[in-house]
């Protein structure tokens, strides 16, 4: 790898209306909470969670008009080629046993209708319990296809879905359960409670998980390789390593460490936004306000 390219984060993307500025509010290009953005066919998508709507604007910033959400707002909304959306999606329902939440990674059409569930969690809510390891599966975008991890504590699989939500294949590796440490799980506790102060919740119910998760991210390479950070047992000597499980083709090639950034075995999200593109590696730091780039 070669050496990194060190500059500090100094600059805002604002989208904004010719007419309305981007303001709060209900009117058009109006936004109650602006959550996400993303760009699919020069059509730039801001979710709007307050307004249960998509509000789409030109790259230039003109409004150009809303889709309206029937079925839960999106988190982590990414764009799948020309045509398609791949995002979680929140929703609660009320049966007579109770409500439930459920927690599904759905690929969208553009229109915004469901193509296809490529993970799924339900259970029963209960507001004194935090289910946000429980919820959260990984999952990363090919050249031609989407790999979603499944959601567990004591194995390691892979699902390999096409564009369509139609499955291929699943990869799957030995596993062995490994239990948090009092240092990971305190870390992990610290990070999720100033998250939740950050987004105005009042209230946060620490985890208290024994296991970690098997599968904490994946990121997909320009030559074709899938980078999995498992969880390992830490130690003094690889409390931080960024270590990477390598596939290609689906088979295992080697675990590595990338010397870009601190490992964690569960969130850590001011520190561990990783995105490849082409030759290089973008390292965004939210605690120190800047983006490590490096080519490889």
């Amino acid at each position: 790898m070669l050496p990194s390219i060190v500059f500090t984060f100094i600059f805002i993307f604002v989208v904004c209306c010719s007419n309305h500025d981007g303001k709060k509010g209900e009117g058009p290009g109006e936004m109650k909470t602006a959550f996400i953005v993303t760009i699919l066919n020069d059509v730039v998508f801001v979710t709007d969670p307050g307004g249960r709507r998509l509000v789409k604007f030109d790259t230039d910033g003109n409004f150009i008009g809303n889709l309206v959400l029937e079925s839960g707002s999106p988190n982590y909304l990414q764009s799948i080629g020309q045509d398609k959306f791949i995002c979680f999606i929140r929703k609660f329902t009320q049966t007579k046993e109770g409500p439930y939440s459920q927690f599904n990674l759905v690929l969208k059409d553009a229109r915004f209708r469901d193509i296809a569930t490529l993970s799924h969690f339900k259970r029963k809510f209960d507001p004194a319990y935090n289910d946000f390891l429980d919820r959260y599966s990984h999952y990363a975008v090919g050249n031609n296809e989407i790999f979603a991890a499944e959601n567990s504590e004591n194995h390691y699989k892979i699902n390999v879905f096409d564009f369509n939500g139609q499955l291929r294949c699943s990869i799957e590796k030995n596993y062995t359960e490994t239990p948090f440490d009092k240092i990971e799980l305190d870390e992990l506790n610290s990070t999720l409670k100033a998250t939740f102060k950050k987004i105005g919740r009042p209230y946060y119910f620490p985890i208290r998980s024994k296991f970690k998760k098997s599968i904490n991210s994946m990121y997909y390479d320009k030559d074709g390789r899938l980078l999995v950070a498992s969880s390992v047992k830490r130690n003094r000597d690889n409390r931080y390593d960024f270590l990477v499980d390598v596939f290609k083709d689906g088979v295992f090639m080697k675990k590595i460490k990338l010397n870009i950034a601190k490992g964690y075995d569960y969130v850590k999200s001011h520190d561990r936004k990783i995105f490849f593109k082409g030759d290089r590696i973008y390292h965004l730091n939210e605690l120190e306000a800047e983006v490590i780039v490096f080519e490889y």
